[in-house]
């Protein structure tokens, strides 16, 4: 009678760990589901700001991921919203996206790896913005 019990109690426990992983498997597919949705509607917001003649500069701060991405990387509206695309890759892909650089560059986009870079970057951003204005 014990050995049966102890054998209902380890399937119980197993059942349960096993429910436990799966809730938390659909739930992370739903977190990121989530994020892509997001993504997608950041894009879209940006897009339309952008066409009502908004500049945007994007400085992300301590990104995901190191290192940071080479400036030659530049925004790929294809990696917005798929789930192919590491976290870290489709963030900085979104930063780069939702920035209004000029094509085939990434002069609104600056990442900072720590406050100390900060300065420096809002000092370019002030002098891109003060050079326009006096043109």
């Amino acid at each position: 009678m014990e050995d049966s019990m102890t054998h209902r109690s380890k399937s119980l426990l197993f059942l349960l760990a096993l429910l436990l992983v799966l809730a938390v498997a659909v739930s992370c597919r739903a977190a990121q589901t989530r994020e892509m949705e997001l993504d997608v509607k950041t894009r879209t917001l940006a897009d339309t700001m952008k066409s009502q003649g908004v500049e945007i500069f994007v400085v992300g701060f301590q990104p995901c991921g190191t290192p940071p991405s080479p400036d030659n990387v530049l925004c790929d509206m294809a990696k917005i919203g798929n789930s192919s695309y590491h976290d870290d890759i489709a963030d900085r892909n979104l930063l780069k996206c939702i920035a209004s650089s000029r094509s085939s560059t990434n002069d609104h986009y600056y990442e900072a790896a720590t406050s100390g870079q900060l300065s420096a970057i809002f000092s370019t951003i002030a002098h891109q913005i003060g050079h326009r204005l006096i043109e």
